[in-house]
């Protein structure tokens, strides 16, 4: 596989090849002809969208990250404020329908 290993089987009477020769890796052999089956793993029909959701997800978290501090805080003061907004229309909605949905968790 390696240059080195071909060099010291060619020329064993090298100094470096009897080095080269007694080498012994940890890591087992990679065979690079192994296929792994993914349909398996797309069995469901929603998994095609939750990947695709998920990829999509985290290129905007990297274009988020790539903006300044200041622009950072401006949009996340904008979405806190819409969540704390909506979550305030949704309270005064279940007041209206029965007060008691509206402090019950």
């Amino acid at each position: 596989l390696f240059v080195s290993t071909q060099v010291a089987r060619q020329l064993p009477h090298l100094p470096v090849a009897n080095i080269i020769a007694r080498f012994k890796s940890h890591w087992p052999r990679q065979s690079y002809q192994h296929v792994v089956d993914e349909s398996q793993s797309y069995r469901h029909g929603l998994s095609y969208f939750f990947s695709s959701f998920g990829t999509i997800l985290l290129f905007l978290f990297s274009v988020f990250v790539n903006f300044s501090p200041g622009v950072q805080d401006s949009i996340i003061h904008c979405i806190s404020a819409a969540m704390i907004g909506y979550t305030v229309l949704l309270h005064a909605q279940l007041y209206s329908i029965f007060p008691a949905l509206a402090f019950l968790p």
